[in-house]
């Protein structure tokens, strides 16, 4: 059997390009959602190599796909740093900061006649893996290689205590599709990814940022992310880190309390001082100051002794 993809441009009606696969019984064609979905595909006198899949329709034994040229030309960390003949592909990447990921497109199998899930071809997206381009938190970074922290909006999210709230604050330079919906820091999926398939978030004006400057979250975002990623992997830490807190807390009311005792001595000094000025004034003739009647008792204890 013989399947068929041919690929359409959306605004011309135009032929693109074809595959033609022979002697086979299914083959991986993208799944279109109620999202976004590109794909990377190069055809002979296309500037673009990146579209957008307005539709996808199926006969028997072929598959159409309608594509829309997007505009966007933004490189991948990855791509940009070998442009610039550097070895470190993350060069331009630093912990906490906000990157889009580009986790690739969800899969169908196609038999001739009907589509099913992928759930057997490991070169391409599985069932339950991250799809679609998300934003991230970098966590750490290691050469060609960030462990990043994936968001959702998911409203479900808000219930896990694993999936921390980002304050709007962290996005406030990007886009207003980074604010339009609370979004949450998914700390129990934690996953490690290439440079080449991180991208700068998009600004204010929807135009990537540049790669030498980096939108960080906050540092109170930091910090929720921080405890959660010890409670669930180093969870000992954490109960250390109570101790320690609860011993601050304590030592800080001790040095109250001692600050009050302190100032409640140093009033009854004052005290003393005025009423020894007086006694040394009225009994000896001393000056008004203390000073005074520190001199004129100096005086009497010589003249005794």
């Amino acid at each position: 059997m013989n399947l068929k993809i041919q690929f359409i441009d959306s605004s011309t009606g135009e032929a693109l390009g074809e595959v033609e696969r022979f002697s086979i019984s299914e083959m991986i064609i993208p799944h279109k959602g109620d999202h976004q979905v590109f794909m990377n595909k190069h055809f002979i006198n296309q500037a673009s190599g990146y579209w957008e899949i307005a539709e996808i329709q199926t006969a028997q034994n072929s598959v159409q796909i309608s594509l829309i040229e997007s505009r966007s030309g933004a490189l991948s960390h990855g791509a940009y740093v070998r442009s610039k003949n550097k070895k470190n592909y993350t060069a331009y990447l630093e912990q906490w900061d906000v990157v889009d990921v580009d986790f690739g497109h969800r899969s169908n199998l196609f038999d001739g006649s009907d589509l099913k899930e992928n759930e057997s071809f490991f070169s391409s997206h599985l069932p339950g893996e991250l799809h679609k381009r998300r934003p991230c938190i970098v966590l750490n970074v290691d050469r060609s290689i960030a462990q990043v922290i994936p968001l959702t909006t998911k409203e479900t999210a808000s219930d896990k205590d694993e999936c921390i709230a980002i304050d709007e604050a962290s996005f406030k330079n990007l886009a207003p599709r980074y604010r339009n919906q609370q979004s949450y820091g998914m700390t129990h999926m934690l996953l490690s990814v290439s440079a080449f398939r991180m991208f700068q978030p998009n600004d204010v004006n929807n135009k990537p940022l540049p790669y030498n400057r980096a939108q960080k979250v906050t540092s109170a975002d930091r910090d929720k992310l921080r405890i959660a990623l010890s409670s669930r992997f180093n969870p000992a830490a954490i109960k250390e880190e109570t101790k320690l807190q609860k011993r601050v807390e304590d030592l800080s009311k001790e040095r109250g309390i001692l600050l009050k005792k302190l100032q409640t001595k140093k009033i009854e000094m004052e005290q003393l001082k005025d009423l020894l000025t007086i006694v040394c004034k009225d009994l000896y003739g001393a000056g008004d100051s203390f000073e005074d009647a520190i001199a004129e008792l100096k005086g009497l204890y010589k003249c005794q002794s």
